[in-house]
């Protein structure tokens, strides 16, 4: 469950920034057990954007609606360079 948390909060990231984002901090707290079966629902925004970095929130929820899991996040944008070095590699 949790890396559904990660996936969400990264992915709001990227989605702001345009670009990816490294994880500088990732805090979980766990409130509630889930179960094994059945439909959660993980939802997760942006708290601040300042300079460069990005910190988040993410939780998920139980069907009735409790928190089973609360998260936050900084992230960190992934240098131009560093990205096209990555990318080059990558092809070749």
């Amino acid at each position: 469950f949790a890396e559904a948390l990660a996936r969400q909060l990264r992915g709001e990231v990227i989605m702001l920034l345009g670009t990816w984002a490294a994880t500088a901090k990732f805090e979980l707290r766990y409130r509630k057990g889930a179960p094994d079966e059945g439909e959660l629902a993980v939802e997760g925004g942006v708290d601040e954007a300042s300079g460069r970095r990005f910190r988040t929130w993410g939780r998920l929820l139980l069907p009735e609606g409790d928190v089973a899991v609360e998260a936050t996040a900084l992230f960190l944008p992934v240098p131009a360079e560093v990205l096209a070095r990555f990318e080059a590699s990558v092809a070749s």
